[in-house]
């Protein structure tokens, strides 16, 4: 997945061979949100819940427009969540640009989720689809060929 932390099980051995030993165990997980949660109608009914008892809160995707706003905000929210974490160091300005200038590409706004109270940031949701499921089947190559698969433009 993109930006998820995987260390196949052998580079232990390396690492160990380099007088190296494993601090922590740290875990990533997949979700696959499947379509009969959304059909259901559960999502909904758990959003139209939790408004009713925060009537300030604002659930909206994110502004593309508006995109270095958003920036600052899922900055603020990320670096105040995580800070109590094992081993975490709060993103800089220049780090969070540098990440966003390569990924803005790659973001489906409808899954950059951001949640205000009473206007003021107060969570977000990023998901991203695991575009390395079509770069595997290209071979990683973006010629026409691959872009045209990318895209799943259909007759290739």
């Amino acid at each position: 997945m993109i930006m998820m932390t995987y260390t196949p099980p052998y580079y232990l051995d390396y690492m160990e061979r380099c007088g190296l030993v494993k601090a922590k165990d740290l875990y990533a997980y997949i979700s696959v949100i499947k379509d009969q949660i959304t059909k259901s109608g559960r999502l909904e009914r758990l959003a139209t819940a939790l408004k009713s008892k925060m009537p300030g809160l604002t659930v909206r995707p994110a502004n593309m427009k508006e995109f270095a706003k958003e920036l600052a905000k899922v900055k603020d929210i990320y670096n105040s969540a995580w800070g109590h974490n094992w081993g975490f160091v709060p993103m800089t300005d220049e780090e969070i640009e540098s990440m966003a200038k390569r990924l803005k590409s790659l973001i489906v706004p409808e899954l950059l989720i951001m949640a205000e109270v009473n206007g003021d940031p107060a969570a977000f949701f990023m998901a991203m689809p695991d575009y390395n499921q079509v770069l595997g089947k290209i071979n990683g190559r973006l010629g026409m060929v691959g872009i045209i698969k990318f895209c799943g433009i259909p007759g290739r």
